[in-house]
């Protein structure tokens, strides 16, 4: 680098000594280059020297900008909220992929391959597909239980709920609701697993004791309920019910439901997000394409977030605070609060066209976003998530 600032250097001096070849005194004599050839050299190595250290300048000041980055970093922090780490294949599986589940011990990912009637399984260590289950009827949902290593598969076809061992991968046992058996949610303290399923007023959700694998009651919603969540340490399940237009809420201990509400001024209210400590609920609508947050004890609407189409899932992350949202437009959408007590985009990571549904693992700082296959295979995008710390 030196010597090509060595010689810009010397062919600017060189032109600023020029301008200097005739001087004329306040007394109108004229004075030779040769009387100023001491001057000369003398302006010429303070021009070089100049010259140079302001190219210099600019080289360090060029090399020491910050690098864009595809997404926004943590508050305080240079680490990125999102970083794509990984990406891994599924070759032979077409159509629509749903709901995803892991085994975390075992560093398993189970993915409902709804369009083959299949859950195929991934080994995360290896970053290959390791086995494809066959058998079910548009598949939907999974919900892995460690206790037991048992994982719960839900069919939309035919309503039933298939309960699979992991060892041998062969079914335990099958249980029936009346249809469209889809979102699954387990709760590791109480040991259950809650099932939206059906079609008009008799749908809900079936609450089953994964103990036994015994359906223990049936919550009633009134028509189908989509994404929906459980409180660990309250006694409240909130559920998306699109048919309706509500957001219902019910008691999970005497399965009643308790009070609804619209979702603002959207329809086709499908995923949802819950902050149980701070008592925020998130809720993403397809029309318009919102994230809507809501005081979950009074119902009342904090903030309304213009996000990608095609939300599919929701999670909150109560480490940062953050909430990722998956969307099939090819996005995924990274909200935060604002100063104000609102609620802004802070970020939208570049998935793939299709990639709707995810699966945000806390203890792993992972994501993991499904998509579909089309020009390319289908694909696990894995990204690693900031952990809010420095």
């Amino acid at each position: 680098m030196a010597p090509t600032i060595s010689r810009a250097a010397k062919t600017i001096g060189m032109s600023f000594i020029d301008s200097f070849a005739v001087l004329r005194l306040t007394n109108g004599f004229k004075v030779s280059l040769g009387v100023l050839r001491g001057v000369k050299q003398r302006i010429f190595l303070i021009a070089s020297l100049i010259i140079a250290g302001l190219i210099s300048l600019g080289v360090v000041l060029v090399a020491f900008q910050p690098p864009e980055t595809a997404s926004t970093t943590t508050s305080g922090t240079n680490q990125p909220i999102l970083s794509l780490v990984q990406t891994i294949q599924i070759r032979n599986v077409a159509g629509r992929i749903d709901h995803m589940d892991i085994d975390v011990h075992g560093k398993r990912l189970f993915v409902a391959a709804l369009g083959n009637n299949s859950v195929f399984v991934v080994d995360l260590a290896s970053g290959i597909l390791i086995r494809s289950i066959t058998g079910f009827n548009e598949p939907q949902g999974v919900a892995y239980i460690p206790e037991t290593r048992s994982l719960f598969v839900s069919n939309g076809g035919n309503g039933t709920v298939d309960v699979i061992d992991t060892s041998t991968f062969g079914v335990v046992r099958t249980i029936s609701l009346s249809g469209d058996a889809d979102n699954m949610r387990y709760d590791p303290v109480s040991k259950l697993v809650y099932v939206s399923f059906g079609v008009g007023y008799g749908a809900g959700l079936a609450v089953i004791n994964s103990t036994n694998n015994r359906v223990v009651k049936e919550i009633t919603f009134g028509n189908h309920p989509e994404s929906f969540e459980v409180e660990r340490n309250g006694t409240r399940i909130f559920a998306n019910v699109p048919t309706l237009d509500l957001v219902m809420v019910a008691n999970k201990s005497t399965g009643r439901l308790t009070t609804s509400w619209p979702p603002d001024n959207a329809t086709a209210n499908f995923p949802m997000a819950l902050d149980e400590k701070g008592g925020r609920l998130f809720v993403g609508t397809w029309s318009p394409p919102k994230l809507l947050v809501f005081d979950s004890n009074s119902g009342k609407l904090i903030s309304s977030v213009t996000i990608s189409t095609d939300a599919d899932d929701v999670y909150y992350d109560s480490t940062t605070g953050f909430v990722y949202v998956s969307c099939g437009e090819a996005f995924l959408n990274v909200v935060g609060p604002t100063p104000a007590s609102s609620y802004t985009v802070l970020s939208k990571m570049p998935t793939r066209e299709g990639g709707r549904t995810s699966l945000f693992v806390p203890a792993l700082h992972r994501l993991f976003v499904a998509a579909r296959a089309g020009s390319l295979p289908a694909e696990i995008l894995v990204f690693e998530v900031a952990s809010g710390t420095t």
